[in-house]
């Protein structure tokens, strides 16, 4: 615990006065370690593991403990006591010291195999094995890599194949969400690209060192990691090796097409058909499922055509039989992938997709969780790539309309989407193909009657300021129309709650409708109108409740 202690307190784990004790340390663990091999404590071996993974962000710099460690922790992985902590451990060293393990991938692999075979692994221990499979087989020669594959994964795969033949049972569901599991964290950690770029990395700061920082985080950043302090330099450092020698790219796109992903993902990926198609109203089963995919193309970028195919079969599948918010997210990778060199595949693919889940959109409550990614969704494509919106020639009418019936909704997640969609489609308005400038005018009086009866008395007080958005984008592109539109809103009496004095709507009125807005302004106006509304004005509560909103 002392020394766990005093690593996450290092700011400099390379600094010349640490050094020494560190090493000295490391050295009492390793002896600790060795004790336990005779006496078989577990709990001393637990915490001797957990030292190693706790300080394993700085074992870099500590090549000997890094091989001297090794050994007792892969044979803690048949110790039952202590498998546990051996998985963790293992995987904190092949997630922060890849490099300095790879003479001894053999072992590495054999005892992950081993211990995976052994059929007494937790479900977190055989991922956590997985994982660490994945970090090291790139350091095989390339022809060897299938071949340890599918000795390591034939047994899950034919297992997988079983449970596609049959029809959904509920104890076939927990070992079928296990096996995506582990296929989807073999997905996620097998990246070629990982050990050829720390090999490149030692030949750049070599031979250029006028090369900002290091890449050896390019991977990890690729499959969703944080970049690391030195990002931006990192970013700067591959444009200008790009431009100095024009070969990276083409490298990096041929490292792409020789990925020994794509092949094992394309063993895996026709029996994710039947599985789709028999359990596609089981959320978690496809979430894992899709997340196979996603992993997939997070690692070799657009390298296969056959994955980007069955991507696109995968996700057509759920949307038309149960479409889940897993689909939506692959979408828009998939989008991504497909690039816009290809664009009228991408308006294609957009067009299927909406056209198939255009009748789960015409009554979002039977489907919270998707109508709201899906608004996210399209509202995003509009404001970042309306050309492809338009491209694709997909109607938006139903959506409009169950976007101004989303805002009186009390479902705080779905109510923020749909004021969203709402938002950038007024932005957007005037950009669409075809424009829905007349759309708004002629909706304009009722979009307003629904948000201010929504503020006044129906939506949580906890979510009225989300409609702020809505009234600055009226202001900017309807600025003559909509100031007519919600003084005619607020004129009936009573409306939209019988406490809402008519000083109160003229107060909220001249607040929103100033020349010069902003989106505090609006935002505070509408909590006093919510207020007024509720006849909480000027109360204890309102004022203490309102302070935490």
């Amino acid at each position: 615990m002392g020394i766990r202690a005093v690593t996450e307190n290092i700011s400099n784990d390379t600094d010349p006065l640490l050094v020494g004790p560190m090493t000295r340390a490391f050295g009492v663990v390793i002896r600790v370690l060795k004790v336990n091999q005779t006496f078989r404590m577990p709990k001393i071996y637990q915490a001797a593991a957990e030292c190693i993974s706790a300080c394993s962000g700085m074992l870099h710099s500590y090549e000997h403990t890094v091989k001297n460690v090794i050994v007792y922790i892969l044979e803690g992985l048949f110790i039952p006591e202590s498998s546990s902590s051996a998985t963790l451990t293992l995987k904190a060293l092949s997630r922060d010291c890849t490099k300095l393990l790879t003479e001894f991938t053999p072992q590495i692999l054999s005892s992950c195999k081993q211990a995976l075979d052994t059929g007494t692994m937790s479900q977190n221990d055989s991922i956590r094995l997985v994982f660490c499979i994945g970090k090291f087989l790139p350091y095989l020669p390339h022809e060897q890599i299938i071949t340890a594959v599918n000795e390591i994964f034939a047994p899950s795969l034919q297992h997988l194949h079983r449970i596609a033949g049959e029809e959904p049972k509920p104890e076939a569901r927990n070992q079928l969400i296990i096996i995506l599991r582990i296929m989807s964290t073999l997905c996620s950690s097998l990246d070629v690209d990982q050990s050829e770029s720390e090999e490149d990395e030692e030949e750049m700061s070599e031979s250029d060192p006028i090369v900002p920082g290091n890449n050896n985080n390019y991977s990890s950043q690729s499959q969703g990691g944080s970049p690391g302090p030195s990002g931006s330099a990192r970013t700067t450092g591959i444009r200008i090796i790009e431009e100095v020698n024009p070969n990276v790219k083409a490298k990096k796109l041929q490292n792409a097409s020789s990925q020994p992903l794509i092949p094992v993902v394309e063993q895996i990926l026709p029996v994710l058909v039947p599985l789709a198609e028999k359990w596609s109203r089981d959320e978690e089963v496809m979430e894992t499922l899709f997340s196979i995919l996603r992993h997939t193309l997070s690692t070799i970028h657009a390298g296969s055509q056959i994955v980007i195919e069955f991507a696109i079969k995968l996700v057509l599948i759920s949307y038309r039989l149960h479409p889940v918010p897993p689909a939506t997210a692959l979408a828009k990778q998939i989008l991504l992938m497909i690039g816009r060199d290809n664009f009228n595949m991408q308006c294609h693919f957009l067009q299927q997709i909406h056209i198939l889940c255009s009748n789960t959109l015409k009554n979002p409550r039977n489907n919270l969780d998707f109508a709201e990614s899906y608004f996210q969704f399209i509202a995003h494509l509009i404001r970042q790539n309306t050309e492809l919106v338009n491209g694709s020639t997909i109607n938006l009418d139903t959506m409009l309309i169950m976007g101004l019936e989303i805002l009186g909704y009390t479902e705080a997640p779905l109510l923020k989407s749909g004021i969203y969609f709402v938002h950038v489609t007024l932005e957007k308005s005037g950009s669409l193909i075809p424009p829905l400038i007349e759309f708004y005018r002629r909706h304009g009086l009722i979009m307003l009657q629904k948000m201010i009866l929504a503020i006044g008395c129906v939506v949580p007080r906890s979510a009225v300021h989300h409609f702020s958005d809505v009234f600055l984008g009226l202001n900017k592109s309807f600025t003559a129309e909509w100031r007519k539109w919600l003084q005619e809103a607020l004129v009936p009496p009573g409306f939209p709650s019988p406490h809402c004095s008519g000083d109160a709507k003229n107060k909220f009125f001249l607040k929103v409708t100033k020349d010069r807005m902003t989106k505090r302004i609006v935002t505070d106006a509408i909590n006093e109108f919510a207020l007024a509304c509720r006849n909480m004005s000027g109360s204890e509560y309102g004022s203490s409740t309102s302070k935490r909103l």
